[in-house]
């Protein structure tokens, strides 16, 4: 009897395993051991994913302050360990190990985005990632950089929106003409891409087969937002980096300015017809 009991004990458990090994583990973060470092994966609501390479030279403790902690809800996922796949509410993750490359697929079974290359710590913490383009491919975003990059900034050339083709720095020094740069970028396909670093970095999109970002040090940490929706995607990009709050009343109101005044009596003059006039 005992023979038996133990027999079908331990088919019972052998069978369990076998499940647990064709589901896969579900958690809301998966770790991934690669020959490039430690990858986490976190998984979240708005088909979101938060990607971060923990490597040596990686500067992964760094807070860059652009997005904000915990305000976008963390959803399950499921690690398939045979296929190598994870999913989690229609997207999914693709990966290979050695070399590291992760693709993101869409409920439709498209691939929207593959990192098919990093190589860190080149030289005190700096790095570049590299990611597949597709012919036809189009970038919006990066902020407001001024067309004359990389020669005479105020040069009178017309200001194209999509970045393919071209190369961006990310790096906001603030002499005029002042530019704004953002890590982040729309594409058509149906993903943005939000890299989650303030050091001067540049994006790269002038060659056919694969476009790159490479960073002069800080984290390796990059948010992959995917919908077919433009409107959604910028909904929930704009949520995880902090909308602002609503303005007071008064500051749409009259503005007045003026290089100087002559004296007080011209300044109380001035003072008095505002009142004068409610203003």
């Amino acid at each position: 009897m005992l023979d038996k009991f133990w027999k079908k004990s331990a088919v019972f458990v052998g069978m369990v395993f076998c499940l647990f090994l064709a589901t896969g583990v579900r958690a809301e973060t998966v770790s991934l051991a690669t020959e490039s470092g430690k990858v986490e994966l976190t998984f979240l609501e708005k088909g979101v994913v938060k990607v971060e390479l923990i490597a040596p030279g990686i500067d992964s403790g760094f807070e860059t302050g652009l997005t904000v902690p915990g305000i976008l809800n963390p959803v399950a996922a499921r690690n398939d360990t045979l296929s190598r796949e994870i999913n989690s509410l229609g997207l999914k993750v693709k990966y290979s190990l050695d070399p590291l490359r992760l693709s993101f697929v869409n409920a439709s079974g498209q691939e929207l985005l593959e990192m098919d290359q990093v190589i860190t710590a080149k030289n005190g913490g700096s790095y570049s990632i590299s990611f597949k383009k597709e012919p036809g491919d189009k970038y919006f975003g990066l902020g407001e950089p001024f067309p004359g990059y990389g020669g005479n900034r105020l040069a009178l050339t017309p200001l194209q929106l999509d970045r393919n083709g071209k190369k961006q720095m990310i790096w906001n020094d603030h002499l005029p003409p002042s530019e704004l740069g953002l890590p982040f970028f729309f594409s058509p396909r149906g993903y943005g891409l939000l890299i989650d670093n303030a050091f001067k970095a540049e994006f790269d999109f002038s060659r056919s087969n694969s476009f790159s970002y490479t960073a002069g040090g800080g984290p390796l940490r990059f948010y992959v937002f995917t919908d077919p929706s433009m409107y959604k995607i910028l909904d929930a990009y704009s949520q995880l980096t902090g909308r602002p709050p609503m303005p007071p009343a008064w500051v749409t109101g009259y503005m007045q300015s003026r290089y100087g005044y002559k004296g007080e009596k011209d300044f109380r003059w001035l003072m008095d017809n505002f009142r004068s006039r409610n203003l």
